[in-house]
């Protein structure tokens, strides 16, 4: 299958069986259905541009991993995939009705077209909080978002 064409990958886990540490799971998985489905890792610069989204995980053992890849103004084909524990595996199901209204209404292919998060902005959190705990928050969101991406990294 092309990355050339609009695709969307979506991944059916477990985090309990996923391989890695917490900070490790997210980018080996986006790998391994990157590999599965266009023989390369997950990345997210040109000319691939990969689009990663994840929803579940935290408190709900199930993780949900959607990788968008190719023309956002065109419908897309798209790929399930299941972790078995040791691989990822084709899943023929059909789509729960929950994730396609998911995939509706919060992660459409186009991520302009999806809602704004449900938390505040970074201007409604300057109102609500004293500057030096708005600082610690930036920074911690910066420092969470760099770890993921070097993780991306070195695994490409």
């Amino acid at each position: 299958m092309s990355a050339q064409m609009a695709t969307r990958i979506f991944v059916m886990c477990k985090t309990e069986k996923m391989p890695g540490s917490h900070v490790e799971k997210i980018p080996l998985m986006a790998n391994a259905a990157c590999r599965k489905v266009w023989n390369r890792d997950f990345n997210g610069d040109l000319p691939d541009e990969d689009r990663l989204a994840t929803f579940g995980g935290w408190i709900n053992p199930r993780c949900f991993l959607l990788i968008d890849n190719g023309p956002v103004d065109m419908s897309y084909t798209l790929v399930k995939l299941r972790w078995d524990g040791q691989k990822l595996v084709d899943d023929p199901a059909p789509l729960h009705r929950y994730i396609q209204k998911e995939f509706d209404t919060k992660y459409q292919f186009n991520p302009a077209d999806r809602p704004k998060a449900n938390g505040l902005t970074d201007e409604e959190l300057k109102e609500v909080l004293e500057p030096h705990e708005f600082d610690e928050v930036i920074k911690s969101c910066d420092e969470m978002t760099a770890r993921h991406v070097e993780k991306l990294c070195k695994q490409t």
